[in-house]
């Protein structure tokens, strides 16, 4: 223990200078270190509260709250699309009107043929 305490005090100097050293070097860690907490804390705050004073779970519950709205709007058109395609079908979609001479000897073409068909092709010809 003497021949430690010997060595200490002969390089007494040396540990003083290592160790203050090793202190400058934790210093100017520690002083990045909050540098780099504050710029952190700034942008978590920046992202944390919106323009209008809420919190940023209030504005993701504001946007949720819309997108299951356009959800259900969306539901509601499709269901409307459906429908409107159904009913398209039984309704007028092909029309053909052929104009003709019945009889070679008078006139011109006078008479007409009209085809009124919906979308599977039925329908009547007057």
């Amino acid at each position: 223990m003497s021949e430690l305490n010997r060595i200490a005090s002969d390089n007494l100097a040396l540990i003083v200078a290592v160790i203050g050293l090793v202190l400058v070097i934790l210093a100017v860690v520690v002083t990045l270190q909050g540098r780099r907490l504050s710029n952190a804390m700034k942008a978590y705050r920046a992202l944390a509260g919106d323009t209008q004073g809420g919190s940023l779970t209030q504005l993701l519950d504001r946007h949720l709250g819309t997108v299951v709205e356009v959800g259900a709007r969306l539901e509601e058109l499709a269901k409307l699309h459906e429908y409107l395609e159904v009913r398209s079908r039984g309704s007028l979609q092909h029309i053909g009107l052929v104009r003709f001479n019945p009889f070679e000897d008078t006139g011109s073409d006078q008479s007409f043929a009209i085809a009124l068909l919906d979308d599977r092709r039925d329908g009547i010809v007057i």
